[in-house]
Order: structure tokens, then sequence, then C-alpha cells
């Protein structure tokens, strides 16, 4: 422990991803220390179980839990304190927490966690492909008319919600004024 909390041998990034699927994501984990390989394990909200996934060693040597080998892969930066694994494939039932982990002194010491969110591909979605000189994001849209295809893959829903909220809400206050 440290004084100001727990410490963390391993550092997990990104601590989120959203994909689509169909694609394929990496995950990364750092430790402190040099250490002789990681465990990959994942929290299926949905089956709630923790399911190991594979055994990572510096040299790329891989162990692999029952029916992953075809989805998971590890991808090393050739050090002792990094690795990362490759989830192909992606599909909804990847959704979960993905945590590296390392076994110390007869302790199961897990990563500080990536959350895997993965939706279908939708033909109006906007995507981020790179940032302009000034830092900025680029947004590209699928079609002709990427800007309007934008709006209506990201921004209508979004009024929608809110256009039903406000009705929502009118209606409840209505109901009280009438009580």
């Amino acid at each position: 422990l440290h004084p100001q909390g727990v410490l963390h041998f391993l550092t997990q990034t990104p601590r989120h991803i959203t994909a689509q699927a169909g694609n394929e994501t990496q995950l990364l984990c750092e430790l402190q220390r040099e250490h002789a390989g990681v465990y990959w394990y994942r929290w299926s909200q949905e089956k709630q179980n923790f399911e190991f996934l594979m055994f990572s060693s510096p040299m790329g040597k891989a162990t692999y839990g029952t029916n992953m080998s075809q989805k998971f892969s590890a991808h090393g930066a050739g050090t002792r304190t990094s690795y990362s694994l490759r989830i192909s494939h992606l599909h909804a039932s990847d959704n979960g927490i993905y945590y590296c982990s390392i076994s110390q002194s007869s302790q199961l010491l897990l990563g500080t966690g990536t959350l895997l969110s993965v939706g279908k591909h939708h033909p109006w979605s906007c995507k981020m492909h790179h940032c302009d000189e000034q830092g900025q994001g680029v947004m590209h849209g699928s079609g002709p008319f990427p800007i309007l295809r934008c709006f209506a893959g990201c921004l209508l829903p979004l009024l929608l919600v809110l256009m039903i909220n406000q009705v929502v809400c009118k209606f409840l206050l209505f109901k009280s004024v009438i009580m």
C-alpha cells in the first residue's frame, strides 16, 4: 500500500474502448517492475464470471484459455514491463472489462482494467480519423455528404431523446399542477 492509497503495479491503457463489430483493438499493460509474463482475464457482465483468456511471456510464448486462440493474440513491446493484448473480429460477446494480471508472492495482482464496448457498425456513423495542424479532431462521415451524415447519425438521436424528455417533463409538471 502507498500512503495516498493503492499502489498500481499494473497500469492498463486505455481505460475504455468503444469499437465496432468486426474490427480489432489492442490493450496495453505496463508493469512497474520486470515480470516473467502476464495473464489476461475478462470480466463478463453477461456471464457474471472471470474468463481466462491467455498467458503471455516476454519471449512471445502464449498459453490460451479454452477456445481463445483465434480471438486473442499477444503483441509485445519486447520488454518485460510492457505487454499488449490484441482482440480480433470483435463481437458483442467480447464486451466486458479486461484485466492484465501477474502472480506475485502467492497473490494475483490485477491491472486497472479496460472496459470494452462493442457496437454494431452504423452506416451513418462519424469517425475521428486524424487531427489537423491545430490539434483538432477531423470528422469524416461515410458517404458523399459527411457533415449531413454525421448530423443524422450523431445529433438527430440526441435531439430526439431531448425532445422526448421535454415532453415527459411538461406532462409531469401539468399532472402535478392538476392534482
